[in-house]
């Protein structure tokens, strides 16, 4: 693995900008071909154009934008599709401090002006009224792997250049900050460390990865050992913490325990903001 040494919020004025092309080289680099006149198909406005035409914007790494909306060449997939049997099941709608889990993380991407889609099986039970797409995944197996899948088939869809930033739909303390720089990273494959462990999520991946991960899903592979497998740049805790506390930006909620101290952590961080 490469490590990350340091981080930076990005920025997306003008005076940013680059026309595609200017990073040909660097492209070329990290696909290991020249990609500039390959088309991508935005997935928000339809326009079809070649990756030398969008907007590169320098910032937190390089980011490359639609030259028509300025979306971003990047999705961010919420994986709902477990079972969530620890905590009694519907893992995605219960309730926390009066929302549903899956509105953190997903209010975290609109934060970050990034388009997020929510993967889950045909019989996931889902809070009503969400706003943004749903893919749904295969109904079996039941594994991540599955879900990360069908994420990656989407965003390829668009462009095999393209990328899918993959959170969980129990994470309710990752903010737009670190979405907006995963999101940003020319690097098709990050993983964050937190707690002096490898995190599986949230995670950076790229379509070109799917071969890989179809190997781990038939084998039945834990997600966090196949992303390992895949050689992807880790962002260190030291590193990591500068977008807050490393172990609450990557906090699952899988049982009643972690939802009572997800409960304390944001009954905290209000009074905090309310003195």
């Amino acid at each position: 693995m490469s490590v990350r040494a340091s981080v930076a919020e990005p920025a997306w004025s003008e005076q940013y900008a680059l026309d595609g092309n200017a990073i040909a080289g660097l492209l070329e680099e990290v696909f290991d071909a020249e990609v500039t006149t390959a088309l991508r198909v935005c997935q928000s406005c339809g326009t079809r154009s070649a990756i030398g035409a969008h907007r590169a914007y320098r910032g937190a790494g390089i980011v490359l934008r639609c030259p028509s909306c300025r979306d971003l060449a990047v999705v961010v997939a919420l994986l709902a599709g477990g079972r969530g049997e620890r905590i009694g099941g519907a893992k995605p709608a219960r309730e926390l401090a009066g929302r549903p889990l899956i509105e953190y993380p997903l209010a975290a991407a609109r934060a970050a002006g990034l388009q997020a889609i929510v993967v889950a099986k045909r019989d996931t039970e889902l809070p009503s009224g969400l706003a943004e797409p749903l893919l749904v995944e295969p109904d079996e197996p039941r594994h991540p792997l599955c879900g990360v899948l069908t994420a990656l088939e989407h965003a390829a869809q668009g462009s095999p250049e393209a990328a899918v930033v993959l959170v969980g739909c129990d994470m309710p303390f990752l903010t737009g900050a670190l979405l907006g720089w995963l999101a940003a990273a020319l690097e098709p494959a990050i993983l964050l460390e937190a707690g002096g462990r490898v995190q599986p999520l949230p995670a950076r991946c790229s379509p070109a990865e799917a071969p890989l991960l179809r190997e781990a899903l038939a084998a039945q592979a834990p997600l966090g050992e196949t992303f390992r497998s895949l050689a992807p740049t880790l962002v260190e805790e030291q590193a990591l913490a500068y977008f807050g506390d490393p172990r609450r930006l990557c906090f699952s909620v899988n049982s009643a325990e972690d939802l009572a101290t997800a409960e304390r952590w944001l009954t905290r961080a209000e009074g905090v903001a309310g003195a």
